[in-house]
């Protein structure tokens, strides 16, 4: 974040990125260290990707009763995929809606509004 700020210009900031990139040694407040690789862990999965992504099963005929965190409920796609959450009848699915407001009414009010 340091580099941020010493490179106060868009050129300044992108050479500082292009000589971090071309070395592994960089120079940080005056002495040598081993420059971090922030992006180390991503590159390693790109290299072992699964064979495939599995997919959620919303056909469940368990009668077991479902929990589920929803973000976006309030948004224009959430909004019919909620109702379609708290219609199904089988199993029973409990909705955690996660709304910015300033309390719970607000919130309430956010999701019940018709868009």
């Amino acid at each position: 974040m340091s580099f941020i700020f010493q490179n106060l210009t868009l050129k300044a900031f992108s050479a500082q990125i292009d000589r971090r990139a071309s070395s592994r040694k960089s120079k940080v407040n005056g002495t040598a260290e081993e420059a971090e690789d922030f992006a180390a862990d991503a590159k390693a999965l790109l290299k072992i990707p699964p064979a495939s992504f599995p997919f959620a099963d919303l056909n469940i005929t368990s009668s077991t009763p479902l929990t589920v965190l929803f973000t976006g409920a309030t948004g224009f796609l959430g909004a019919y995929l909620l109702r379609d959450l708290l219609t199904r009848t089988s199993p029973q699915i409990k909705v955690i809606a996660h709304i910015r407001a300033l309390d719970t009414a607000i919130a309430f009010k956010r999701i019940i509004q018709p868009c």
